[in-house]
Protein backbone atom coordinates (compact mmCIF):
# COMPACT_ATOMS: atom_id res chain seq x y z
CA UNK A 1 0.00 0.00 0.00
CA UNK A 2 1.17 3.31 -1.09
CA UNK A 3 2.05 5.97 1.54
CA UNK A 4 -0.83 8.04 -0.02
CA UNK A 5 -3.39 5.16 0.62
CA UNK A 6 -1.95 4.43 4.04
CA UNK A 7 -2.72 8.15 5.21
CA UNK A 8 -6.39 7.94 3.13
CA UNK A 9 -7.03 4.71 5.22
CA UNK A 10 -5.96 5.99 8.74
CA UNK A 11 -7.74 9.13 7.69
CA UNK A 12 -11.06 6.45 7.13
CA UNK A 13 -10.83 4.33 10.65
CA UNK A 14 -10.29 7.80 12.67
CA UNK A 15 -13.47 9.48 11.32
CA UNK A 16 -15.23 5.70 11.75
CA UNK A 17 -13.92 5.67 15.48
CA UNK A 18 -14.90 9.41 16.10
CA UNK A 19 -18.24 8.60 14.87
CA UNK A 20 -18.65 5.16 16.96
CA UNK A 21 -17.74 7.16 20.26
CA UNK A 22 -20.09 10.00 19.46
CA UNK A 23 -23.45 7.61 19.20
CA UNK A 24 -22.00 6.39 22.95
CA UNK A 25 -21.75 10.17 23.90
CA UNK A 26 -25.31 10.72 22.76
CA UNK A 27 -26.81 8.87 25.58
CA UNK A 28 -29.18 10.13 28.41
CA UNK A 29 -26.74 10.95 31.44
CA UNK A 30 -27.98 11.31 35.17
CA UNK A 31 -25.05 12.83 37.20
CA UNK A 32 -26.64 11.70 40.35
CA UNK A 33 -26.82 8.30 39.45
CA UNK A 34 -23.74 8.28 38.25
CA UNK A 35 -21.81 8.73 41.64
CA UNK A 36 -20.72 6.17 43.62
CA UNK A 37 -23.02 5.39 46.25
CA UNK A 38 -22.71 6.09 49.87
CA UNK A 39 -24.39 5.81 53.13
CA UNK A 40 -26.41 8.39 52.86
CA UNK A 41 -28.41 6.70 49.84
CA UNK A 42 -30.27 4.63 52.03
CA UNK A 43 -34.02 5.18 51.90
CA UNK A 44 -36.06 4.33 55.37
CA UNK A 45 -37.31 1.40 55.77
CA UNK A 46 -41.00 1.88 55.46
CA UNK A 47 -41.01 3.07 51.73
CA UNK A 48 -41.95 0.09 49.81
CA UNK A 49 -39.76 -0.16 46.68
CA UNK A 50 -40.78 0.87 42.99
CA UNK A 51 -42.08 -1.81 40.43
CA UNK A 52 -38.67 -3.15 38.29
CA UNK A 53 -36.15 -0.95 40.60
CA UNK A 54 -32.52 -0.99 40.94
CA UNK A 55 -31.74 -1.17 44.52
CA UNK A 56 -28.54 -0.56 44.10
CA UNK A 57 -28.85 2.31 42.08
CA UNK A 58 -30.59 4.45 44.75
CA UNK A 59 -28.92 8.06 45.43
CA UNK A 60 -29.85 10.77 48.15
CA UNK A 61 -30.19 13.63 46.54
CA UNK A 62 -31.15 16.26 48.74
CA UNK A 63 -33.70 17.70 50.93
CA UNK A 64 -36.05 20.44 50.13
CA UNK A 65 -38.44 22.07 53.08
CA UNK A 66 -38.02 19.10 55.49
CA UNK A 67 -38.91 16.22 52.39
CA UNK A 68 -35.73 13.83 52.07
CA UNK A 69 -35.73 12.63 47.27
CA UNK A 70 -33.37 9.43 46.03
CA UNK A 71 -32.94 9.33 42.82
CA UNK A 72 -33.28 5.38 41.27
CA UNK A 73 -33.18 3.21 38.40
CA UNK A 74 -36.08 0.87 37.31
CA UNK A 75 -36.04 -0.88 34.61
CA UNK A 76 -38.40 0.73 32.65
CA UNK A 77 -36.43 4.60 33.69
CA UNK A 78 -35.89 6.85 36.39
CA UNK A 79 -37.80 7.65 39.67
CA UNK A 80 -38.10 9.68 42.18
CA UNK A 81 -38.83 9.10 45.84
CA UNK A 82 -40.00 11.65 48.22
CA UNK A 83 -40.18 11.27 51.86
CA UNK A 84 -41.87 14.18 53.47
CA UNK A 85 -41.39 14.38 57.46
CA UNK A 86 -45.18 13.32 57.14
CA UNK A 87 -43.97 9.88 56.45
CA UNK A 88 -46.21 9.55 53.77
CA UNK A 89 -43.64 8.82 50.87
CA UNK A 90 -44.80 8.95 47.14
CA UNK A 91 -42.38 8.38 44.03
CA UNK A 92 -42.86 9.39 40.41
CA UNK A 93 -40.87 7.74 37.38
CA UNK A 94 -40.67 8.06 33.73
CA UNK A 95 -40.46 5.65 30.49
CA UNK A 96 -38.34 6.33 28.51
CA UNK A 97 -35.62 7.79 30.40
CA UNK A 98 -36.43 11.60 30.71
CA UNK A 99 -37.49 14.46 32.33
CA UNK A 100 -40.45 14.69 34.32
CA UNK A 101 -42.65 16.21 36.80
CA UNK A 102 -44.24 14.34 40.26
CA UNK A 103 -46.02 15.42 43.12
CA UNK A 104 -46.98 14.35 45.83
CA UNK A 105 -46.79 15.17 50.23
CA UNK A 106 -43.47 16.81 50.14
CA UNK A 107 -44.32 18.93 46.93
CA UNK A 108 -43.80 19.05 43.22
CA UNK A 109 -40.56 18.69 41.69
CA UNK A 110 -39.44 17.86 37.75
CA UNK A 111 -35.73 15.44 37.27
CA UNK A 112 -34.14 16.69 34.27
CA UNK A 113 -31.28 14.73 32.85
CA UNK A 114 -27.68 16.35 32.13
CA UNK A 115 -28.92 17.99 29.49
CA UNK A 116 -32.13 19.20 30.30
CA UNK A 117 -33.31 22.80 30.65
CA UNK A 118 -35.11 23.98 34.27
CA UNK A 119 -38.28 26.25 34.50
CA UNK A 120 -37.62 29.59 35.69
CA UNK A 121 -37.88 29.87 39.66
CA UNK A 122 -37.40 26.56 40.22
CA UNK A 123 -35.06 25.72 43.21
CA UNK A 124 -32.03 23.48 41.95
CA UNK A 125 -31.89 20.56 44.67
CA UNK A 126 -29.02 18.48 43.33
CA UNK A 127 -27.69 18.04 39.39
CA UNK A 128 -30.55 16.41 38.46
CA UNK A 129 -33.73 17.44 40.64
CA UNK A 130 -35.64 20.79 41.19
CA UNK A 131 -38.19 21.65 43.33
CA UNK A 132 -41.19 23.62 41.34
CA UNK A 133 -43.57 24.17 44.87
Amino acid sequence: MSPKHRVAALAASLAVAALGLTGCAGGTRWSDLDREPSADDAIPGSVTWVDGADESSVRFVGEYEGTRLWLLRTERGICLVQYPESKEWASGCTEPAGEFATSGPGGSFRVYPDDGIPPDGAVQISENVYATS
